[in-house]
């Protein structure tokens, strides 16, 4: 399996989430003013599907590194100066993606009994979704922080661009 066929089908969950959000609005449009009368449930589907795409969008954009950073900054710094920045922020990332996951499962737990008011379905399915994708974010953080260290300092940019993520 090469490389671009490998990052393709990890784009997969993100496409079919969408394609399903665009067809659930699709409905919501079209019984709301076509019909005149809206389907309940649209709406709240609707609302979770864009909660789930937007974590599992999040996956891919840890795993190019493609996230908002100051790049500028590295750009007056010395390449050691850098490595440190880099370590710090790929740490400070780990810890807050797995400290989310926790904090994740922990909110699937008190929502373990509450149910989605027209789906009927209980309300932690989202929470344990989000649980999977902030934990597999923490772990693309994690070895973006093992890269950052083990990586000589004159080469420390390459960790930071998402040409080289596709590993």
């Amino acid at each position: 399996m090469t490389k671009n066929s490998y990052q393709d089908i990890l784009k997969v969950p993100e496409i079919t989430i969408f394609v399903v959000l665009f067809i659930v609005l699709f409905l919501q449009f079209f019984s709301r003013y076509v019909l005149n009368d809206s389907l309940s449930w649209t709406e709240e589907l609707a609302r979770y599907l864009l909660i789930v795409l937007t974590f599992v969008g999040g996956i891919s954009c840890v795993k190019s590194n493609s996230h908002i950073y100051l790049e500028f900054i590295f750009r007056f710094v010395t390449n050691r100066i850098g490595k440190i920045f880099i370590i710090i922020t790929s740490l400070l990332s780990t810890f807050f993606y797995f400290y989310s996951t926790y904090l994740a499962f922990i909110l699937t737990d008190k929502t373990a009994y509450q149910r989605m008011i027209s789906l009927n379905l209980p309300k932690n399915i989202v929470y344990y979704v989000l649980a999977v994708c902030l934990f597999i974010m923490g772990m693309y953080s994690l070895i973006r922080f093992y890269k950052a260290i083990i990586t000589k300092k004159e080469d420390i940019y390459d960790v930071m661009s998402s040409e080289n993520e596709g590993d």
